[in-house]
């Protein structure tokens, strides 16, 4: 069957607000100065869907933008030749996003906007049917549970190859009722903390056993420790590469653009993860989660240099 995209991604868009350079993270009541200060377009279908476009894929972003910043958010995107035709416009403000990264810690500070009205879009049935004309459907998204078994099934009938990112929404990670929505995904990416509270421990052996006995393939990534992942009962895992960081911002979503990219080319699983890790690696480079994806040349130069 020919597919008009080889991914489609579907997700919260933001305009992100990035600081960086802290000398220390800041107990309450105290202060601490960036270094550093950079805007840029993000989200995770959004950096995910550029990640993937920098490496020669045919990506679309389906997601929603304000009024105040879809226009330069589509501008931006499309630098990277993310095709935006999906991209909806709703009259709340464009999601807010501050990230703050110091050497040891980061966390972000988030303003949803009208990326709640997504929704709603995925209840339009026209709007999974464009869907299911990628080789590839990756959510960067919690999306309610009666709804994603059905749409999930719905699309890997259609013959698509699903995966899931759902962030750090506590709620949802902690329902064990979601268990179900992962269980019909091809692929879940969640990060250490997020497999925690699915898993309910801290052990890494744990985790392991109740993603083998509940779950298709599960990725995690471990930041500077690289990643594991656990597939058919088979544990597979690689350590994280060198590189000069200025700014984890986005590493994870690179992380997942490479581990697609390679899914795409029928990949063997321990090269899904090296791939993964080094897009990971190399997204770190510069401020902002864009800057310094690598492109499909520069992979293939480095990635077997391990």
């Amino acid at each position: 069957m020919s597919r008009r995209w080889d991914v489609a991604l579907f997700g919260d868009s933001y305009v992100d607000h990035v600081l960086s350079g802290f000398s220390h993270w800041p107990q309450p009541g105290e202060e601490s100065f960036a270094q550093n200060y950079f805007r840029d377009a993000g989200g995770g279908a959004l950096n995910t869907a550029c990640g993937l476009a920098r490496l020669g894929r045919k990506s679309v972003l389906f997601s929603i933008a304000g009024h105040d910043n879809r226009d330069w958010l589509i501008r931006r995107i499309e630098n990277f030749g993310v095709d935006t035709s999906e991209m909806l416009r709703g009259d709340l403000p464009t999601g807010i996003t501050v990230s703050v990264s110091a050497p040891a810690e980061r966390a972000f500070f988030t303003y949803r906007g009208v990326n709640a009205a997504l929704d709603d879009v995925l209840n339009d049935p026209s709007v999974v049917d464009r869907l299911a004309q990628s080789r590839h459907v990756h959510f960067a998204y919690a999306p309610k549970r009666e709804a994603a078994i059905a749409l999930f099934e719905r699309l890997r009938t259609a013959g698509c190859v699903v995966s899931l990112d759902t962030g750090w929404h506590e709620d949802w990670l902690c329902d064990p009722s979601n268990l179900e929505v992962i269980r019909r995904t091809n692929v879940f990416f969640p990060n250490e903390r997020e497999s925690q509270a699915i898993a309910g421990t801290k052990d890494p052996t744990k985790i392991l056993d109740f993603f083998a006995h509940g779950a298709n393939c599960v990725v995690i990534k471990l930041g500077k420790m690289g990643a594991v992942m656990v597939q058919a009962g088979v544990r597979y895992e690689c350590s994280s590469f060198d590189a000069e960081v200025v700014d984890t911002t986005g590493a994870g979503d690179a992380f997942n653009s490479g581990f697609i990219h390679a899914l795409l080319d029928n990949q063997p699983p321990h090269r899904c993860l090296e791939i993964a890790c080094l897009c990971g690696a190399l997204s770190t480079r510069a401020a902002g989660a864009l800057q310094a994806l690598p492109t499909r040349e520069e992979l293939e130069a480095l990635s077997w240099a391990k």
